[in-house]
């Protein structure tokens, strides 16, 4: 809603600049958008808190829930897990993703692959350093992509200093963050599993 402040009896209607403007000259298509748009934002707010306070709630349920099935044997819970009802008409998905990042190891491991490189031929070597540039190409943010080095990995060559390249290459890894995603089905009735969308664009009225 539009901030509104009051000069003496006079009903002021202030503007994104901050200058305030008397009500009486504000249009009325500017006070019908404003109305609008302040109804639909009160829903929308207290939706949001709605739903993130039913998100805490399930959380802690499922992560309860799984911890206690660890606690039976002595463990705690980690990964990924798949729970359905009874009826198997349900079904609670939860998703462990790790973002991963490299330390400061990979530019060792980059020396000394293109001290390999160097020392092999000049045609398998030129498709192979096409191969490495890409894999270390940083993005707008200096970061490299992630599965890409490791894709080099796959690369079996019969060179100790490339073995110990690819080594230090997964000793350099290491988890940034990590997000647990929740994903929510039932049972359709051709028998697959439809997903309970929770994004609104997305919801089919």
């Amino acid at each position: 809603m539009a901030e509104v402040q009051k000069q003496g009896r006079i009903k002021m209607w202030i503007d994104p600049d901050g200058i305030p403007i008397p009500e009486k000259y504000v249009k009325e298509d500017d006070k019908n958008r404003d109305k609008v748009v302040s109804n639909v934002m009160k829903k929308v707010i207290k939706l949001q808190k709605d739903m993130i306070l039913a998100k805490k709630m399930i959380t802690e349920e499922v992560a309860d829930y799984l911890q206690q099935v660890a606690a039976n044997y002595s463990e705690n819970w980690k990964g990924n897990a798949t729970l359905r009802d009874f009826s198997d008409q349900y079904e609670v998905e939860v998703k462990i993703a790790k973002k991963l990042t490299f330390d400061e190891k990979l530019q060792v491991a980059k020396s000394k692959i293109d001290e390999c490189i160097k020392r092999w031929s000049k045609g398998s070597g030129k498709k192979i350093k096409t191969l490495v540039n890409r894999a270390f190409k940083v993005d707008n943010k200096g970061d490299v992509d992630v599965k890409t080095v490791l894709s080099l990995k796959k690369l079996d060559f019969e060179d100790d200093l490339w073995n110990e390249a690819m080594e230090i290459i997964s000793d350099s890894v290491k988890t940034q963050a990590t997000k647990t995603y929740y994903n929510f089905r039932y049972r359709a009735k051709d028998g697959s599993f439809k997903p309970i969308i929770l994004n609104f664009s997305s919801l089919e009225l």
